[in-house]
């Protein structure tokens, strides 16, 4: 039987939960958005911190927004790909999406360089 080393993240036993209006909730969200997380993640890194200031260390110049939409695109490529070995047959249209994406990435890279 496998066993778990639960010393090294200590289990979290408590639960918050409380209500936000509109007016509350907006800037939350638009600063947890600004910091690529969650609403929920980023009040949980405001509650750990005692001055209630969030320090995140940058590691990327992209958009995490960006991220996820060429994460969706390649998940969409993967499966026409995938498509495309079950019946052996592509689509001109494929090959014209990838030259775009590659395109779109190699312009996203150089841009970063620079």
């Amino acid at each position: 039987m496998k066993t778990f080393n639960r010393q090294s993240t200590p289990r979290r036993r408590h639960q918050v939960i409380f209500r936000l209006n509109d007016i509350e909730y907006e800037p939350l969200r638009v600063r947890a958005e600004q910091c690529g997380l969650t609403t929920n993640e980023f009040a949980r890194a405001l509650a750990r911190t005692p001055d209630g200031r969030v320090t995140l260390q940058v590691a990327s110049r992209f958009d995490p927004l960006y991220l996820a939409q060429v994460k969706r695109i390649g998940q969409n490529l993967n499966q026409l790909v995938h498509n495309a070995h079950i019946f052996g047959r592509l689509s001109p249209r494929v090959e014209m999406l990838c030259n775009d994406i590659n395109d779109i990435v190699i312009n996203a890279a150089k841009e970063q360089i620079t």
